[in-house]
């Protein structure tokens, strides 16, 4: 039963990370569908203004366009609206939007390139949808998301979409500088580095707990296979020259920042051998996985942040 729980859990994490734009890859709200009804409000709200002008409009108010919550509650067929500063899964009849066109990554790109997002989610039926309205220079079309092994949140879409804006971008970057093959160097790490390092190393003890009954560790607690998954898996993604710890780092140490001419891979197991975090560091950044199937059946993903902040939610 774990081992299906532990799959699923992966699909959204895949998803985020092997995206392109949100325009070009996900697929648009089919007409009729709630996300899509939720998107006609927020899109007569918007009127055909561009972001800009919403937000000069609006001062400091939270909701520029001045959507009708009431009524993206309604559209999707909920019952009650969650503020966005709840961050655990929605509960049947719960509904959530970020109404403030905050762009899904702070990434030094131009609007065109990262236009701002509203993220929505809500769970009706025992199932959870989510979706996004977007474009530019004006908000015109709504996107779904595949919210499989995620949290039922909008801060769950807003991740997905910001990773896949990540590496959009510098696989943009690379190809107009002809720099696709370029070696990877551990000393100049970027955010998008570290999300692609972390996504690899979660690859590579997956695949190795599938294949040994769900656990990260067997009987007597070797951590060598382990350890060779990770540094395998880094290896086909190009990033041979990340250094993966020899053993497991205490749960205090994992966030502390690194070397700033590195960057490390460390890993903690719990004592039963199927919960796991995995972080990526360097000297001031950090990016982090972390399973726990007696927490949740979720992947905890810790997009980049500063390294040396308490650590991500452990695995115990």
């Amino acid at each position: 039963m774990r081992k299906a729980v532990l799959t699923s859990a992966l699909v959204l994490g895949m998803l985020a990370l092997a995206s392109a734009p949100a325009a070009a890859v996900d697929a648009p709200a089919a007409d009729g569908t709630p996300a899509a009804k939720v998107g006609a409000v927020v899109l007569a709200a918007a009127a055909g203004r561009t972001y800009d002008e919403a937000r000069q409009a609006a001062g400091a108010a939270d909701n520029p366009y001045g959507v009708d919550l009431a009524a993206v509650v309604a559209a999707a067929g909920a019952k009650s609206l969650s503020a966005t500063t709840v961050t655990r899964a929605l509960k049947n009849g719960e509904f959530q939007i970020d109404v403030s066109l905050k762009g899904p990554a702070n990434l030094g790109a131009d609007a065109a390139s990262v236009p701002a997002i509203v993220p929505f989610a809500f769970m009706t039926g025992g199932k959870c949808s989510g979706g996004y309205v977007s474009g530019y220079p004006t908000p015109d079309q709504t996107f779904v998301v595949d919210m499989s092994g995620s949290a039922c949140n909008v801060a769950s879409v807003a991740a997905a979409v910001k990773a896949s804006y990540s590496i959009a971008l510098d696989d943009a970057a690379q190809d107009a500088a002809g720099a696709g093959d370029a070696e990877y160097d551990p000393s100049q790490t970027s955010d998008y580095d570290l999300e692609m390092i972390t996504y690899a190393g979660y690859n590579g003890v997956r695949d190795y707990a599938l294949a040994h009954d769900n656990l990260f560790i067997p009987a007597g607690g070797d951590l060598g296979p382990l350890r060779e998954a990770i540094t395998q898996s880094l290896q086909r993604e190009g990033y041979e020259a990340a250094d993966v710890d020899t053993a497991s780092t205490p749960l205090a140490s994992l966030s502390a920042c690194g070397d700033e001419a590195a960057t490390e891979v460390r890993f903690y197991v719990g004592p039963k051998g199927d919960a796991l975090q995995l972080v990526a560091v360097t000297g001031k950044r950090l990016a982090a996985y972390s399973y726990d199937p007696a927490v949740s059946g979720d992947i905890q993903i810790t997009t980049p942040i500063d390294c040396g902040a308490p650590a991500p939610k452990a695995a115990k």
